[in-house]
């Protein structure tokens, strides 16, 4: 997994999704954030999707952690790189906020 565009990501959509941040700020960090997202792999797209993901349960948030962590394997073959992705997603799957903000463009599902 490239860390650097994953940490972008997350970070983008953290901006993206933050109340405290002005309209501006926030349809920028949209922008970025589909900029980015659709210049990424398939791999990258499925793992950012799993971290931010919304879960009911911490079984759900368990369940997008391990697929984030088996997509990686699937490309890389690598159980290093595979544990490496699966304690990077869970790390921001529990600093995720509770609820997405009420507005976001962004849907795991698209």
């Amino acid at each position: 997994m490239k860390i650097e565009v994953y940490n972008e990501l997350i970070r983008l959509h953290r901006v993206a999704n933050d109340a405290n941040q002005t309209a501006d700020v926030r349809r920028q960090a949209t922008e970025d954030f589909e900029r980015l997202f659709q210049a990424s792999d398939e791999t990258m797209k499925q793992i950012v999707q799993d971290a931010i993901a919304p879960a009911s349960s911490t079984q759900g948030s368990l369940l997008y952690t391990y697929r984030a962590a088996l997509t990686d394997y699937s490309r890389s073959h690598s159980i290093f790189s595979a544990a490496d992705t699966f304690f990077r997603v869970g790390g921001t799957r529990l600093t995720n906020p509770e609820e997405p903000t009420p507005g976001s463009s962004f849907s795991p599902n698209n």
